[in-house]
């Protein structure tokens, strides 16, 4: 899982965001796909995902398929390398809190189903843990000639990233995880990603 280092950074100017181009490489796309693929499927949920909360149940708010990468010998090369872009991003924009990363989504958008996800944050505020998510990360693992719609939103005042650009391959943008946003329905084809939280202690 072997990953190009980009030298090139844009930042939004409020810290809303931080967009990584061609952050991993073709190769490692691929090899994160594969591995993906061989784990179990389940059908994304709103609310805590890894809690196993029964009152956790799919709604028409969310349509997608996500597959749980979890801290293990053969995903301890990508989590490394997550955390450490985290740390880069947190270091030089956001100046949170952060502790750890505890699971990476892979997620599956598919056109058939219009898959989606409408407005939402990331952070939990009704969680009784003693940890909240500070910082989310995207990592765009599809081309984006291979589907249509699936574009990521924010809901700032501040511009979000160029369409284009977050649809390129490899591609990572981190934001606060209390920032709204979206991923539009995607109208054909098939869109992958990776989605991951770095944690810390809860917001006062």
């Amino acid at each position: 899982m072997g990953q190009e280092c980009s030298t090139v950074r844009e930042i939004d100017m409020k810290g809303v965001w931080e967009f990584f181009p061609s952050l991993w490489t073709e190769e490692a796309c691929d090899e994160i796909v594969r591995m993906a693929l061989e784990l179990p499927v389940e059908r994304a949920i709103i609310g805590s995902d890894t809690t196993g909360d029964p009152d956790k149940r799919p709604t028409d708010h969310r349509r997608s398929n996500v597959r749980w990468i979890h801290p293990e010998h053969e995903w301890m090369p990508l989590f490394h390398q997550v955390e450490k872009w985290f740390k880069i991003s947190n270091r030089g924009t956001f100046g949170l809190d952060i502790d750890w990363v505890p699971a990476i989504q892979f997620t599956e958008y598919h056109g058939s189903e219009g898959g989606k996800y409408d407005w939402h944050v990331d952070v939990d505020w009704t969680s009784q843990n003693p940890t909240h998510r500070k910082l989310s990360m995207i990592v765009q693992l599809s081309h984006g000639h291979e589907y249509e719609g699936g574009n990521i939103e924010f809901k700032v005042e501040a511009d979000s990233p160029d369409e284009q650009l977050l649809r390129s391959r490899g591609s990572c943008v981190i934001f606060p995880s209390f920032v709204n946003h979206r991923v539009t329905p995607t109208t054909a084809g098939k869109r992958y990603s990776l989605v991951a939280w770095i944690e810390g202690p809860k917001f006062r």
